[in-house]
């Protein structure tokens, strides 16, 4: 990442801002539906609101615990993208919750209208996160668990440190009494192949320049 031009980097990053703003607004559009969150996000809102603490600065709080965690075990994926996943995603949402909840009141009124909106943010999170991970300048303090645990134990399938993260991240939106729904399950089944289909649709609009 070191030899990435100036020009590449500025592209890259405002790519990976553009990610970071639609996963923002999926999980303002997700929680309208009331199905469920994602994991990170569907803990975040249910421990924020058992303690008291507004949803965007316990975000920026916990990331900054798993940070310390990154920096020690995983440095080699810390970029700007770190950066800006850790503060836009929890910012974003928190700053169109409200605009979206009058917008999307009335579908989240009837029961067909929460699954439409469901849909809607699922596929408006993995756009964000294909377009995030495609900027490929770092992985989130969050995000990054997995890949640190199996560096540490090379055998390991990369599936079981995510399902446990994730399963963890569950269990703390249980105990604190947030929503767990087939919203949760749908992220967690739905996204990756979201995301692969949209991996396949930008790779064919902006190919991959040959090697000079």
């Amino acid at each position: 990442m070191k030899n990435i031009k100036t020009e590449e980097l500025i592209k890259r990053i405002l790519v990976c801002i553009l990610g970071n703003v639609l996963l923002g607004v999926s999980v303002a559009i997700t929680k309208q539906a009331a199905f469920g969150n994602d994991p990170f996000n569907g803990m975040n809102l249910a421990v924020s609101a058992v303690i008291g603490i507004p949803y965007v600065y316990y975000t920026w709080i916990f990331n900054l615990a798993m940070f310390a965690l990154e920096f020690i075990f995983g440095r080699k994926y810390i970029f700007i993208g770190t950066f800006l996943n850790w503060f836009m995603v929890s910012g974003v949402a928190s700053l169109v919750m409200s605009p979206v909840e009058t917008l999307s009141a009335g579908l989240a009124a009837s029961l067909p209208g929460r699954f439409v909106l469901l849909a809607v943010g699922l596929m408006v999170s993995a756009l964000g996160l294909a377009i995030y991970q495609r900027a490929d300048l770092g992985i989130s303090p969050f995000d990054v668990v997995p890949f640190m645990i199996c560096d540490r134990f090379p055998k390991l399938k990369f599936m079981w440190p995510r399902l446990a993260l994730d399963g963890s991240a569950v269990l703390l939106i249980i105990l604190c009494g947030g929503v767990v729904g087939i919203g949760t399950a749908a992220c967690a089944f739905l996204t990756g192949p979201l995301v692969q289909l949209y991996y396949a649709i930008w790779d064919r609009c902006f190919p991959p320049k040959e090697p000079a």
